[in-house]
C-alpha cells in the first residue's frame, strides 16, 4: 500500500520513470489488428517513490472525472479534490469549493484550513447548511517554488470528519498509446503490417523514439510531437521462423529521451504450404497431360494452386531446367503471385509443339518463401502431323 503524504507537502522534482509490465494473452489466429484500450504514460515525481522509474498513470480524462466529481460526505455534496494545474510562480491562483447540504437536516461544520503557508482560505468558522442550500469557500494557491504542492481542508461535524485533497501539478510529458498490438498472421519468409496511433497528451512538446527487435519494425521510428498532436505508426512484422512472438516496443519520450513507456507487440507466423490440383497423378508430382497436338497448333489447360492455410502465401514457378520457361514449347501464363487463405488460383499452361513425331516432358517447380519443401507439375505432349 503506498504511503500517504502529510499535509503541506511539496514535491520535489526528483523521479523518472518505470516501465510497467504488461502481460500478454495467448495469441489468436485471426487476422486483423485489435488493440486493446488505450494507456496514458506519463513522468511522476515524488520523494515517496521507492526509486526512480515510470508509473502507469490513469488517462488523462480519468484523472480529470476523478478531480470534477462530486462526492457525498455526511450528507454533504462537494468534491474530493481541488486541483491546480496552470500556475506561474509568484501569482494567486483561486478555486471555490462548493459545499452543499442534501439531507434533510440542518447541517454544521467547522473546518481545519490548510497547514501550509502556499494554500490559505477563509479563518475558521462555523458553517450553518440548511437542508438544500450551499456554501462556496474560496481556496487561494501561492506558489513560491516550481515545485509540486500537497495539502487539505479537513470538515467536522457531529458525524464525523472527512478532508478534501489540494493538489498542485507540473506539466509532464506524457502519451497516451495501446497496450499491445496484434498483427495479422504471416507466413515465414513473408510480411504483414499493421498501424496503431499515439498521442502527446501532455501540454508539453515532446520528442519520441521507438526501439523494438526483430522481427518487428516501426515506422517513423522517431519525431518530435506538439501538445495534443497523435502520430500513426506503421508496424511491420516480417517472421523468419515458425513462432508466436511477443516483443515489447519501447518509446523514449520527453526533452532527451528521459521517460520511456512500452506496447506488446505480438504475431503469430506459420509455414506456408500450397498444393497442386491437375487431373493426372504420378508418383512423387500431379499430371498435365495435353496429349497428340498437330504441328503448328496451340492447346491450352490449366491447373490449380490451393491454399488451405489460414495464411496468405506468394509463390513462384519455374522450369526445372533452362531455357527459361518462355521459351519452352510449354508456356506458363502465371510466373508468380500470392494465393489468399483457403482459396486458390487458376494457372494457365499452352503447348505449341514444333517437332512431328515427339513427345515432350517437363516439370514446373511450384515454389513458397519459407516452405519446408517445393512442389511439382509434370507436364507432357506429343507432336503429330498437320491433320488433312
Amino acid at each position: 500500500m503506498a504511503r500517504s503524504r502529510p499535509p503541506g507537502t511539496r514535491i520535489k522534482n526528483e523521479g523518472r520513470v518505470m516501465i510497467s509490465v504488461i502481460s500478454s494473452e495467448m495469441l489468436a489466429e485471426v487476422p486483423g489488428n485489435p488493440r486493446s484500450s488505450g494507456l496514458h504514460w506519463a513522468a511522476t515525481r515524488g520523494k515517496d517513490e521507492k526509486g526512480p522509474g515510470l508509473t502507469l498513470q490513469r488517462s488523462r480524462d480519468a484523472q480529470r472525472k476523478m478531480s470534477s466529481q462530486r462526492c457525498c460526505f455526511l450528507g454533504v455534496e462537494t468534491w474530493a479534490e481541488l486541483k491546480w494545474e496552470d500556475w506561474e510562480l509568484g501569482g494567486e491562483f483561486t478555486k471555490t469549493l462548493l459545499l452543499k447540504n442534501i439531507h434533510s437536516k440542518l447541517q454544521k461544520l467547522r473546518f481545519r484550513p490548510p497547514v501550509s503557508k502556499f494554500f490559505t482560505t477563509l479563518f475558521p468558522q462555523i458553517i450553518t447548511l440548511s437542508p438544500g442550500t450551499s456554501f462556496s469557500l474560496p481556496v487561494t494557491f501561492r506558489p513560491l517554488d516550481r515545485c509540486e504542492y500537497q495539502d487539505t481542508i479537513e470538515f467536522h461535524s457531529k458525524d464525523g470528519l472527512f478532508q478534501v485533497s489540494l493538489r498542485a501539478t507540473l506539466p509532464r510529458h506524457a502519451l497516451d498509446l495501446p497496450e499491445s498490438v496484434l498483427l495479422p498472421p504471416c507466413a515465414v519468409l513473408h510480411q504483414s503490417q499493421t498501424t496503431f496511433m499515439f498521442r502527446n497528451a501532455s501540454k508539453l512538446q515532446t520528442g519520441f523514439q521507438w526501439e523494438v527487435l526483430s522481427p518487428f519494425q516501426l515506422c517513423p521510428d522517431n519525431g518530435m510531437l506538439e501538445p495534443g498532436q497523435e502520430c500513426r505508426v506503421t508496424v511491420l512484422f516480417s517472421p523468419q521462423e515458425a513462432l508466436v512472438y511477443q516483443v515489447q516496443a519501447s518509446c523514449a519520450f520527453g526533452d532527451e529521451g528521459e521517460n520511456s513507456c512500452t506496447v506488446l507487440l505480438q504475431g503469430l507466423s506459420k509455414y506456408p504450404f500450397l498444393q497442386i490440383s491437375a487431373p493426372g497423378q504420378e508418383e512423387g508430382c500431379k499430371v498435365l497431360e495435353f496429349g497428340n497436338v498437330p504441328v503448328g497448333c496451340t492447346m491450352e489447360r490449366h491447373f490449380e494452386i490451393l491454399n488451405p492455410s489460414s495464411i496468405t502465401t506468394s509463390f513462384s514457378l519455374s522450369r526445372m531446367q533452362r531455357p527459361a520457361l518462355s521459351e519452352s514449347v510449354f508456356q506458363c501464363g502465371i510466373q508468380k503471385g500470392e494465393v489468399a487463405p483457403r482459396t486458390s488460383i487458376r494457372v494457365p499452361v499452352s503447348f505449341s509443339p514444333l517437332t512431328v513425331d515427339s513427345t515432350t516432358v517437363d516439370y514446373l517447380s511450384l515454389t513458397c518463401p519459407g516452405a519446408l519443401s517445393k512442389t511439382l507439375l509434370k507436364v507432357s505432349g506429343t507432336c503429330i502431323g498437320t491433320v488433312q
